[in-house]
């Protein structure tokens, strides 16, 4: 009869102790899924930001007399203008010919590149 009770009391533990092990379990994974969500999140956010530091350049506007950083990308031409002021500023620097086969026309304000 004692051991009766005995298996009885250890099968209510043992019930209420899976009971509590399978709550943890699914939190655990539950948390384990959001973690892998903030991760991949995070990755993207990290390659957009890889993308945007690629696409920023600095160019100094004679009018402001600044020295800005902005976006730019290469296929757009030689060509920017001024986040402030809105002036022309040439990415020379960038130009392939650079300053040994530079074929900027002072008279027409133009290069090939443009």
């Amino acid at each position: 009869m004692i051991r009766k009770a005995e298996n009885i009391i250890l099968r209510k533990r043992l019930r209420k102790r899976t009971e509590s092990l399978k709550r943890q379990n699914k939190r655990i994974r539950r948390q384990g899924d959001e973690n892998r969500i903030l991760k991949n999140q995070a990755m993207r956010a990290a390659q957009e930001l890889d993308e945007l530091r690629d696409s920023l350049t600095t160019g100094y506007c004679p009018f402001c007399e600044i020295e800005h950083l902005f976006v730019w990308d290469f296929e757009w031409g030689l060509v920017s203008h001024c986040p402030r002021c809105g002036a022309r500023i040439m990415q020379c620097q960038m130009c392939e010919k650079n300053s040994a086969g530079c074929d900027y026309d002072m008279r027409t304000d133009t290069c090939s590149e443009m």
